[in-house]
């Protein structure tokens, strides 16, 4: 053979140069053949070992169980114990993949288990708690809130705050002072209380000394009393007036209601003087709805934040009002001989129907302040006639107020003997449903601007209804001697057109 064509042959040296390595090594390292004897020997018995094959198979199958809801409890309680060790949902996770990367001395041995007989792996846990991550976390954070609550109710401060004298709690106290010496002071109120049943040199908390600041641990509660006044006995009461206070003019619009003016204010005091004057026992919301009443462009709502936000004067107005009730029962125990002093202590419905007692409620609500020019008008208007005035002559819808709107609302008044006491509602509904031409709100803004002429109309008619010269069909008093004057034709188309106006206003 040529030698130059050995240059174009393969070469196939390396391979027995690879053999003879391995052969080498075989020879010099006799453990390395043992070693993948053995190897090879494990293969052949687990791959002729049935038991292991199946245990295999078990296990494989037992991890690909998915996670169910009666599997949530041992996983809300790992998460749980896992936010209150601040570690992570997904190292808590993980550690449900196996037993043995629980560790036996953690709090959760438990959940060892209840992980025996679930076996489930840590991605399906995992894709559990995704699918249901809102209600887990809920769940958890209601734990937690709980737990809270419960350490909070525990806490020595809120369960000894306000311990009864008769039934003392001695294990607490140890706890308190052994624990936090410093809030020692918070027992004060049960040396206050016993104070009061015993000497001031017997009775002397040391602990209370040692406390710079007060809260409503320390400070006992203030006693409050019917018959004394609020603690504000610097601010001097108005005197009440001796007639009922003019509602304010001006209303000055303001966000969604209007603002409380310095006219607002005066009128707020000296209404609820005069009305406390006339009945003690009026109540806050009372005088609130009769504010609203007299004064409807505030509510009754916003009349009592207004009292609220000022409750000095108004508070020692009411307070002083309810002293002067009980000393007038008291002295009315002592003497019998006086019985009139309890007339201004109870209410009016008792004497409503006494004609002296609505006489001087109805002068209080005349704008005369003399009785001297009072009596003069008096005078006067029992020799002049009242004008009449019909139905036909009020003013309709849309169209401004009349002298017929004004006679109709005092006429409408002097019906009831109890005017001045009667709700809002009770005097103007029945009126708007007779008058429909006008709601019931706005005939009461109407007698709200022109109370104290209605007022003083009313009381005429009800003076010339008692003597008996009130005519409703003339404009002048009946005769009483001469001739007596025949009615006129219009009076008679008067009636039918009142007849008339009657019947479409049922029928509607």
């Amino acid at each position: 053979m040529n030698p130059n064509l050995n240059q174009f042959m393969p070469s196939h040296h390396p391979v027995p140069n690879q053999f003879s390595q391995q052969q080498q090594q075989a020879q010099f390292n006799p453990g390395f053949m043992n070693q993948m004897q053995q190897f090879s020997s494990g293969m052949a018995a687990m791959g002729f070992n049935p038991l292991f094959q199946q245990q295999i198979f078990q296990d494989a199958l037992a991890m690909s169980q998915p996670v169910e809801a009666a599997d949530e409890p041992l996983l809300v309680q790992v998460l749980l114990s896992a936010k209150k060790r601040r570690e992570s949902y997904k190292d808590a996770l993980n550690s449900l993949h196996g037993v043995s990367t629980m560790s036996p001395s953690t709090r959760v041995r438990r959940q060892i288990d209840s992980y025996q007989k679930n076996g489930h792996s840590a991605s399906l846990w995992k894709d559990y708690y995704l699918d249901h991550k809102d209600h887990i976390d809920t769940w958890i954070n209601m734990c937690l809130q709980k737990e809270k609550s419960q350490s909070i109710e525990k806490d020595p401060r809120h369960t000894n705050a306000r311990p009864f004298p008769g039934r003392p709690i001695p294990h607490m106290h140890s706890i308190k002072r052994e624990s936090s010496p410093v809030r020692l002071p918070a027992s004060a109120p049960p040396a206050n209380k016993k104070r009061k049943h015993s000497s001031p040199g017997s009775a002397t908390p040391v602990p209370a000394i040692g406390r710079s600041t007060m809260n409503s641990l320390t400070v006992p509660e203030p006693v409050f009393s019917d018959r004394m006044p609020p603690p504000n006995a610097d601010i001097k009461i108005p005197e009440p007036p001796s007639r009922s206070p003019s509602p304010p003019t001006k209303v000055i619009p303001q966000g969604r209601g209007n603002k409380y003016t310095e006219e607002d204010r005066q009128f707020f005091l000296k209404f609820i003087s005069w009305r406390l004057k006339q009945d003690p026992s009026l109540s806050r919301n009372d005088l609130c709805n009769m504010l609203a009443e007299k004064a409807p462009h505030h509510t009754a709502q916003s009349w009592g934040s207004h009292w609220s936000n000022r409750h000095d004067v108004p508070d020692k107005i009411l307070a002083a009002a309810r002293g002067e009730s009980v000393i007038s029962d008291e002295d009315d125990d002592d003497d019998d001989d006086e019985p009139e002093k309890i007339r201004p202590t109870k209410r009016k419905p008792v004497y409503k129907e006494v004609s002296s007692d609505e006489e001087e409620n109805e002068e209080d609500e005349e704008d005369e302040g003399q009785s001297g020019k009072a009596e003069e008008d008096d005078a006067e208007d029992d020799g002049k006639p009242i004008k009449h005035y019909s139905e036909s002559e009020m003013g309709q819808k849309g169209e401004p107020f009349t002298d017929a709107d004004l006679y109709m609302a005092a006429k409408h008044a002097a019906k009831f003997n109890n005017w001045v006491q009667m709700a809002s509602k009770d005097r103007w509904e029945p009126f708007a449903e007779k008058f429909t031409q006008r709601s019931a709100k706005s005939w009461a803004e109407y007698y709200r601007r022109n109370e104290d002429g209605i007022l003083k109309l009313r009381k005429r008619m009800r003076k010339q209804m008692q003597n008996g010269t009130f005519s409703e069909n003339c404009a002048r008093p009946n005769q009483p001697q001469g001739k007596r004057a025949q009615p006129k034709p219009r009076s008679e188309e008067t009636d039918d057109r009142q007849r008339r106006n009657r019947t479409s206003s049922a029928d509607s």
